[in-house]
């Protein structure tokens, strides 16, 4: 590691209730409550209780979470395919949706290549059982437990497991959605860097009208959950174009999943889905 990536690092605040930390029974965790709202088991009361308020306030809210896997599934396929990757490192896994299992990550990487060996980062206690025990059931498969604020480890976890002196594809749905602009670009400029040429980036962002982040701040607020950042895709765009060599980030070809959904009745603007892929690794560069 760097000392410009030293610098670089993203800091590791409170990530209670994220799903990317160390999660409370009391708190609400993301990554549970998407996963329920996408029809999964693996849920804390209060994740449901704040699913449900979700629901109430935000219609269309589920179709998201359908939406997010359906972008998983699309970012996968792409670099399993025709990008030829295969080894795949996962940031912020959910406990998995069905039995037996079809569109987690190694499950579709391996349809499409039987050899492709996939690596679970995840924080917290619940997903990594779930991992584990009903993923994790053979050598093409393992879980790490790391924090989110720490990438480092979490590629020195991977390094146990992949072979990091070649091209990995880096899978983060929708976990920029929970650091602010500083941490995000602090995560990316290392999570570009820091794996070897040829690796490939795969990302989905939640994104929405101002007027829609404070709405689902004061959700958040009334069930002390982290609101997630909404950005326009333009934002996200932006966010990933910071490094000097923008052919590191550049989603050449960009695709939105199913969306806008509109909500209704406050007139709130709706939410969508951004995601898209790009070519990462190859060393350090200074910004």
């Amino acid at each position: 590691m760097t000392a410009r990536a030293a610098q670089q690092q993203p800091r590791t605040g409170d990530q209670t209730g994220t799903g990317f930390g160390e999660p409370g029974t009391t708190v609400p965790g993301w990554s549970r409550v998407w996963n329920h709202l996408a029809g999964g088991k693996d849920a804390y009361q209060a994740d449901r209780e704040f699913a449900a308020d979700l629901e109430r306030q935000i219609p269309g809210v589920a179709r998201i979470a359908q939406t997010r896997l359906r972008a998983r599934r699309q970012i996968v396929e792409r670099l399993a395919g025709s990008a030829r990757i295969e080894q795949f490192l996962v940031i912020g896994v959910e406990p998995p949706l069905t039995m037996p299992l079809r569109d987690e990550v190694h499950t579709i990487a391996r349809r499409i290549n039987p050899a492709a060996r996939t690596v679970y980062v995840t924080g917290d206690p619940v997903a990594s059982v779930h991992v584990q025990a009903l993923m994790c059931i053979d050598r093409s498969c393992g879980c790490i437990e790391a924090p989110f604020g720490d990438p480092v480890a979490a590629l020195s976890g991977a390094s146990k497991l992949l072979d990091l002196s070649r091209p990995v594809g880096v899978v983060m749905t929708g976990a920029l959605e929970l650091l602010d602009d500083r941490d995000a670009e602090a995560w990316l400029h290392l999570v570009s860097t820091l794996p070897p040429a040829g690796s490939r980036l795969g990302i989905s962002h939640l994104t929405g009208t101002r007027d829609l982040a404070v709405t689902l701040a004061e959700i958040c607020g009334v069930h002390q959950a982290p609101p997630p950042h909404l950005r326009e895709p333009s934002d996200v765009d932006a966010l990933l174009r910071k490094e000097p060599r923008e052919e590191l980030r550049a989603f050449t070809e960009p695709f939105h999943a199913v969306g806008p959904v509109a909500a209704a009745g406050d007139g709130v603007g709706g939410l969508a889905v951004w995601c898209g892929t790009a070519r990462i690794g190859g060393g350090s560069h200074d910004r």
